[in-house]
């Protein structure tokens, strides 16, 4: 999914790709194949691309009283082990609903996002481009005694080319379609899950300070609800063939909202003074 580059220079998203539900399964089933499908579109994609199977999911009622609201959105989610998303939260009430399969979270609480140094990246993104192959391939003889394949083997010291079609992953530039420039993007590179995956030395790592937060990991089976609340961190994976259908609700903002941001903009300041003290206090020490 959306995800910061191991090098931690880039942010860059999935391709994406409209397709029918056939397709989209034989990639999904196919697991020695350069392609890993993942069906999700965060713009209520389950009210308006699979309508023929809204009887069978419901609305959440109790959540509709708690929340004082209808949802703002329904997404649906399908996907498999392969499919990783990385740590990020949103500004809604979430009731996460796990049809098939299970699904695992890590939650942080918002309280610790001043640890995980969330910053702005240059975005690109994922493009799956043709690769014409035009190297000289030998043709091999064949037994049979047509003339064509007879006029193959009276040749067949020269190299005969064959052009073959392959794809292969490329990076492209995400562009602004009103300024014309190159997006950038505001994102964590934190990852609690794999947290080698970005190269310590890393610059964008400078400023965090991921052994100070306080992750809870859980699992949401199959019939089960997870209720995240708004602005919750979370990281999610699955295990085997998932299916799941979340609600969003409209969060409210208020005090909270307010203290939060307080603590967004003031703690990145503190983790930079306590770094530079530190590097300070061990300039002092070697001149000592």
């Amino acid at each position: 999914g959306d995800s910061v580059s191991e090098d931690g220079q880039r942010f860059i998203i999935p391709e994406k790709r409209n397709m029918c539900m056939q397709e989209f399964a034989d990639i999904l089933a196919d697991k020695k194949g350069n392609q890993v499908a993942y069906c999700q579109h965060q713009n209520s994609n389950f009210s308006t691309e699979f309508k023929c199977i809204h009887e069978d999911v419901k609305e959440i009622g109790i959540a509709e009283l708690a929340f004082a609201c209808k949802p703002d959105a329904v997404n649906i989610w399908i996907g498999d082990e392969r499919s990783v998303s990385s740590l990020h939260r949103d500004p809604y009430e979430n009731m996460y609903c796990v049809i098939k399969g299970l699904k695992r979270f890590t939650l942080l609480p918002p309280t610790d996002g001043p640890y995980l140094a969330e910053q702005e990246f240059p975005c690109f993104k994922h493009a799956l481009k043709p690769a014409v192959d035009n190297k000289p391939r030998r043709l091999s003889p064949s037994s049979s005694s047509s003339p064509s394949n007879t006029a193959i083997r009276a040749g067949e010291r020269q190299s005969m080319t064959k052009q073959t079609t392959t794809f292969k992953w490329e990076l492209e530039a995400e562009i602004d379609e009103n300024t014309k420039q190159q997006l950038r993007v505001k994102w964590i590179p934190v990852d609690p899950d794999f947290p080698y995956r970005i190269k310590p030395s890393a610059k964008c790592l400078a400023l965090a300070s991921p052994e100070k937060i306080s992750p809870i990991r859980c699992e949401v089976k199959a019939g089960e609800v997870l209720y995240l609340p708004s602005l919750w961190y979370h990281q999610v994976s699955q295990e085997g063939l998932t299916m799941a259908v979340n609600y969003w609700y409209d969060m409210h903002y208020g005090l909270t909202w307010s203290l939060l941001q307080y603590l967004e903009h003031t703690g990145g300041n503190v983790n930079a003074d306590q770094r530079t003290c530190a590097d300070d206090s061990n300039d002092d020490a070697k001149s000592g």
